[in-house]
């Protein structure tokens, strides 16, 4: 079943509450389930959506509010469970973005190393 509207606002808006807090009534369970049916009503448009998200900065409005790293696992969690319905076309979606500056990182090489206060480099720190 596909969602028809499924649009990049939308999907962001998704990516954000996903992405956010927990609420004090709602479990971690619970916000995993709800995740798992939205994607699952989405259906094949939402890789899409993500993979085009992927290649634009996570910086603005709508992301202000969200240290950039929990984005950024939260659109590889999204991107991991649309491609569980199709894992071969998830892939093959994937190979032209895995040139962009942007979406390289999201897609394959994990979380981006960040510089300290004193300027060495780590993988751990948030933004």
């Amino acid at each position: 079943m596909t969602t028809p509207n499924l649009t990049k606002p939308r999907v962001i808006e998704a990516l954000v509450d996903f992405a956010g807090p927990l609420g004090p009534l709602e479990s971690l369970d619970a916000r995993l389930k709800r995740r798992s049916k939205w994607v699952a009503a989405q259906g094949q448009a939402l890789t899409a959506a993500l993979l085009e998200i992927a290649t634009e900065p996570l910086a603005g409005e709508p992301f202000r509010s969200l240290p950039l790293e929990d984005l950024e696992i939260e659109l590889r969690q999204l991107l991991v469970l649309s491609g569980h319905v199709d894992p071969e076309r998830l892939l093959v979606s994937m190979g032209p973005f895995l040139e962009n500056k942007q979406a390289r990182p999201i897609l394959i090489e994990g979380p981006r190393p960040v510089s300290c206060c004193c300027g060495c480099v780590t993988p751990t720190l948030k933004r």
